[in-house]
């Protein structure tokens, strides 16, 4: 079962935040950390395991899926700052003896292997209509388990499977060739004898399960491939290859459809304030990779640093924004707290109530409360060394006038300290014996 996956901007952004750690799949190319026209044998992962006097280099192209600016539900990638902007690979059928490359990953040997990757045709130089295989999950580049196909049909695309060393079963849809499509191959591991499925699913629906039925399944009769899979093999036009150009990008390898598509973006997030001070937490859930706050001020100020202090007391809307990205580019959902911050300190009074101590005939202190509203407050008292020696009350308190008195006996200096959906405050107060 694969993992992960296969798959608005603002003004001002001072830091980008990224959802919590997400398991490297098996394999993960997205081509975006080498440099553009090296060849793809000179990068530590891969290896020219079919030789050919021609060599595959890197193109300067990005291709996500869909193949629209924004939005874009498939990038593989997880890792902070490693969004792919540019780079992938292209097989450019001009030349005539290109070789093949391999690239190992953990041998899997049961359950369902997954290969998913972007698609987009180039300019066809040679007359493809036979089709052939372009790249393959086995063992190595002469052992396959299962491998994708592609022809022309009247100026369009059509994609195929062949399963093991079996018989090639091609699609009844054609497919726009300028346009990025989104290819799962898939290899299931079955108890029986010659029983193994090859399926591949062209662009499906993301976020969202996987499809009930493929849109090429191998002959599943054909013989049952033996061994682990543990490589990926690009196989490009050796001089009797029949394939047409292509541009390849977001190769994933893994074991679980979740993670090709993860659930859709959910927005939450909590807070707490201290005095001027708001604290956020991001709850969110889903395929996200990085988050912004707004905090709700002017000029905006856009940041994943979970707290803000503001300089005036007041009301603000603090927003939460995700992207399925590492930077802002492809937002995914939203959500908006309005969020009160108060001015702290000793006999200050706090937001919608007013607070003042008075004292009864045996100079026992009291604390009284006026408000305009309904609220929630816990009220203690706090020694002169900030410790609570008494909760005076906790609960909800109706609006008018309110007197609360201490049990406390021992003189001293203390505060009654008020924390409340109304504002929090904090005043001296003196007990006589």
């Amino acid at each position: 079962m694969i993992k992960k996956i296969l798959l608005t901007s603002f003004i001002l952004i001072l830091a980008i935040g990224f959802s919590k750690a997400q398991v490297q799949p098996l394999l993960l190319e997205s081509f975006s950390s080498y440099q553009i026209a090296d060849t793809l044998d000179h990068q530590s992962s891969w290896s020219m395991c079919s030789t050919g006097t021609d060599y595959l280099v890197i193109n300067q192209n990005n291709y996500e899926y869909p193949d629209t600016a924004f939005n874009a539900h498939y990038d593989p990638d997880p890792a902070p700052n490693s969004q792919n902007t540019q780079n992938c690979i292209y097989f450019d059928s001009t030349f005539s003896n290109l070789g093949g490359y391999c690239n190992g990953f953990s041998p899997i040997a049961n359950g369902r292997v997954y290969l998913a990757f972007i698609y987009q045709g180039g300019t066809e130089h040679r007359l493809n209509t036979t089709g052939d295989y372009f790249i393959t999950i086995g063992a190595s580049n002469s052992s396959h388990a299962a491998r994708v196909l592609v022809k022309y049909v009247a100026g369009s695309i059509v994609f195929g499977v062949r399963k093991e060393n079996g018989t090639d079963v091609w699609g009844t849809q054609s497919y726009t060739d300028v346009h990025n499509h989104l290819l799962v191959l898939v290899y299931e591991f079955k108890p029986g004898v010659n029983d193994d499925q090859v399926m591949l699913f062209v662009d499906p629906v993301i976020p969202g399960p996987p499809p009930m039925t493929p849109d090429v399944m191998g002959n599943t009769a054909d013989p049952d491939f033996t061994g682990s899979i543990s490589n990926l093999f690009i196989r490009l036009n050796i001089p009797t290859a029949n394939m047409p150009s292509a541009y390849i990008d977001n190769i994933m390898v893994d074991t679980s459809w979740q993670n090709i598509s993860p659930a859709p973006c959910m927005a939450s997030f909590t807070e707490t304030t201290s005095n001027l001070t708001a604290t956020f937490s991001n709850t969110s859930t889903g395929g996200f990779h990085s988050f912004l706050f707004d905090y709700g001020v002017t000029p905006p100020n856009f940041s994943s640093i979970p707290n803000y202090t503001y300089a005036v007391a007041g009301t603000y809307k603090v927003c939460l924004s995700l992207y399925t990205d590492a930077g802002t580019n492809n937002f995914c959902d939203s959500t908006c707290h309005n969020v009160t911050v108060i001015a702290g300190g000793v006999n200050n009074i706090a937001n919608t109530f007013d607070a003042s101590i008075i004292y009864n005939q045996n100079e026992k202190p009291s604390l009284k409360i006026v408000s305009a509203n309904n609220y929630t407050a816990t009220i203690n008292l706090l020694n002169a060394l900030g410790q609570t020696v008494e909760t005076v009350y906790s609960g909800n308190i109706a609006a008018g006038e309110k007197i609360f008195t201490t049990s406390m006996h021992q003189s001293g200096m203390y505060f009654y300290q008020i924390v409340s959906d109304k504002g929090n405050k904090t005043l001296k107060a003196f007990v006589k014996e």
